[in-house]
């Protein structure tokens, strides 16, 4: 995707953001018509602000994995290495979704400045 300058914007994204962010085109690439909804989304969010939320579909995966399977792990195991585990999945979660917040506010960022200055 190029900038205002014509050069092409770099995202730098997180292994399970890329990760989502393919799982999303492969999704789209599927359907044969064109899709209104994600039209008005482009619209809305302009083309960065769709890659930021395509990386929190991948960011928001790993959040649930790791709080369901952390607190699984805590609730049903004695004390010990695997409620450790259990209780540091949950960490990663809490990571997780964070990651999930910083990236939807990049989005709307990127979807205010797409709507001020217009299309690149």
């Amino acid at each position: 995707m190029p900038n205002s300058t014509g050069r092409a914007v770099r995202h730098l994204l997180l292994p399970q953001e890329a990760f989502g962010r393919r799982m999303i085109a492969r999704m789209v690439a599927r359907q044969t018509r064109p899709n209104q909804q994600r039209a008005s989304f482009e619209g809305y969010f302009g083309p960065d602000g769709v890659v930021f939320m395509e990386a929190v579909f991948g960011n928001v995966i790993g959040a649930a994995v790791c709080v369901f399977g952390g607190a699984l792990l805590a609730a049903i195991t004695p004390r010990g290495l695997p409620e450790s585990v259990g209780l540091w999945m949950m960490a990663a979660g809490i990571v997780f979704s964070a990651l999930v917040v910083a990236r939807a506010l990049q989005a709307v960022r990127a979807g205010r400045a797409f709507r001020r200055h217009g299309r690149p």
